[in-house]
Protein backbone atom coordinates (compact mmCIF):
# COMPACT_ATOMS: atom_id res chain seq x y z
CA UNK A 1 0.00 0.00 0.00
CA UNK A 2 1.22 3.33 -0.96
CA UNK A 3 1.14 6.00 1.99
CA UNK A 4 0.86 9.00 -0.74
CA UNK A 5 -2.69 7.63 -1.73
CA UNK A 6 -3.75 8.13 2.47
CA UNK A 7 -2.55 11.33 2.79
CA UNK A 8 -3.54 13.70 0.33
CA UNK A 9 -2.81 17.53 0.30
CA UNK A 10 -6.82 18.07 1.34
CA UNK A 11 -6.31 16.46 4.32
CA UNK A 12 -4.75 18.81 6.81
CA UNK A 13 -2.58 16.90 9.82
CA UNK A 14 -2.59 19.19 13.26
CA UNK A 15 1.18 18.71 14.48
CA UNK A 16 1.11 17.61 17.99
CA UNK A 17 3.59 19.67 19.78
CA UNK A 18 5.69 18.30 22.07
CA UNK A 19 4.71 20.07 24.83
CA UNK A 20 1.05 18.80 24.70
CA UNK A 21 2.00 15.33 23.89
CA UNK A 22 4.42 15.57 27.49
CA UNK A 23 1.35 17.23 29.69
CA UNK A 24 -0.79 14.53 28.46
CA UNK A 25 1.69 11.63 28.85
CA UNK A 26 2.85 13.19 32.53
CA UNK A 27 -0.68 12.85 33.55
CA UNK A 28 -1.13 9.42 33.13
CA UNK A 29 0.74 7.13 36.04
CA UNK A 30 1.04 4.75 33.49
CA UNK A 31 2.45 6.28 30.39
CA UNK A 32 4.54 8.29 33.19
CA UNK A 33 6.60 5.57 34.71
CA UNK A 34 6.90 4.13 31.36
CA UNK A 35 8.64 7.13 30.02
CA UNK A 36 10.66 8.01 33.03
CA UNK A 37 12.00 3.57 32.62
CA UNK A 38 12.42 3.19 28.87
CA UNK A 39 13.00 7.01 27.54
CA UNK A 40 14.49 9.16 30.24
CA UNK A 41 16.01 6.57 31.72
CA UNK A 42 16.12 8.34 35.23
CA UNK A 43 13.61 10.60 37.36
CA UNK A 44 10.67 12.37 36.18
CA UNK A 45 10.17 14.88 39.00
CA UNK A 46 7.34 16.76 37.04
CA UNK A 47 5.41 13.83 36.67
CA UNK A 48 6.03 12.51 40.38
CA UNK A 49 2.98 13.73 41.61
CA UNK A 50 0.48 11.71 39.49
CA UNK A 51 2.55 8.30 39.40
CA UNK A 52 2.38 8.42 43.32
CA UNK A 53 -1.15 8.41 42.87
CA UNK A 54 -1.48 4.90 41.77
CA UNK A 55 0.01 1.89 44.00
CA UNK A 56 1.41 0.11 41.41
CA UNK A 57 3.08 2.62 39.35
CA UNK A 58 4.45 3.76 42.79
CA UNK A 59 5.87 0.78 43.65
CA UNK A 60 7.56 0.23 39.77
CA UNK A 61 8.86 3.85 39.70
CA UNK A 62 10.08 3.09 42.97
CA UNK A 63 11.70 0.11 42.66
CA UNK A 64 13.10 0.32 38.63
CA UNK A 65 13.44 4.32 37.99
CA UNK A 66 14.40 5.25 41.76
CA UNK A 67 15.92 2.36 42.63
CA UNK A 68 15.16 3.92 46.01
CA UNK A 69 12.71 3.91 48.44
CA UNK A 70 9.97 6.99 47.85
CA UNK A 71 8.42 8.21 51.31
CA UNK A 72 6.28 10.34 49.70
CA UNK A 73 4.45 7.28 47.88
CA UNK A 74 4.38 5.00 50.98
CA UNK A 75 0.96 6.15 52.07
CA UNK A 76 -0.17 5.62 48.55
CA UNK A 77 1.37 2.36 47.94
CA UNK A 78 0.31 0.70 51.49
CA UNK A 79 -3.23 0.91 50.82
CA UNK A 80 -3.32 -1.94 48.38
CA UNK A 81 -1.54 -5.27 50.15
CA UNK A 82 0.16 -7.08 46.99
CA UNK A 83 2.57 -3.68 45.64
CA UNK A 84 2.95 -3.10 49.74
CA UNK A 85 4.32 -6.23 50.02
CA UNK A 86 6.40 -6.28 46.71
CA UNK A 87 8.04 -2.93 48.17
CA UNK A 88 8.79 -4.15 51.36
CA UNK A 89 10.67 -6.71 49.47
CA UNK A 90 12.09 -5.24 46.42
CA UNK A 91 12.91 -1.56 47.46
CA UNK A 92 12.62 -1.62 51.71
CA UNK A 93 14.60 -5.18 51.95
CA UNK A 94 12.63 -5.14 55.14
CA UNK A 95 9.23 -5.73 57.02
CA UNK A 96 7.29 -3.40 55.96
CA UNK A 97 5.35 -3.35 59.66
CA UNK A 98 3.27 0.28 58.82
CA UNK A 99 1.64 -1.93 56.11
CA UNK A 100 1.40 -5.70 57.38
CA UNK A 101 -1.95 -5.17 58.53
CA UNK A 102 -2.96 -4.15 54.90
CA UNK A 103 -0.97 -6.93 53.62
CA UNK A 104 -2.35 -9.14 56.15
CA UNK A 105 -5.70 -8.80 54.47
CA UNK A 106 -4.71 -9.05 50.77
CA UNK A 107 -4.02 -12.37 48.59
CA UNK A 108 -0.44 -11.29 48.75
CA UNK A 109 0.02 -12.11 53.03
CA UNK A 110 1.08 -15.78 52.28
CA UNK A 111 4.25 -15.27 50.27
CA UNK A 112 4.95 -12.24 52.20
CA UNK A 113 4.89 -14.22 55.52
CA UNK A 114 6.86 -17.16 53.88
CA UNK A 115 9.86 -14.36 52.61
CA UNK A 116 10.06 -13.16 56.17
CA UNK A 117 9.74 -16.04 57.85
CA UNK A 118 6.84 -15.13 59.88
CA UNK A 119 5.41 -17.33 62.21
CA UNK A 120 2.18 -17.02 63.55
Amino acid sequence: MNTKHIISKNMPLKPIHLKERLKNIMQDAKAATKYAKFVLHNRWPEAEPYIKKDPYQAYFYSRYVMKERWPDAEPVIMTNGTWASYYSQGVLKRRWLEAENVIRNSRAWKDYKNYWNIIE
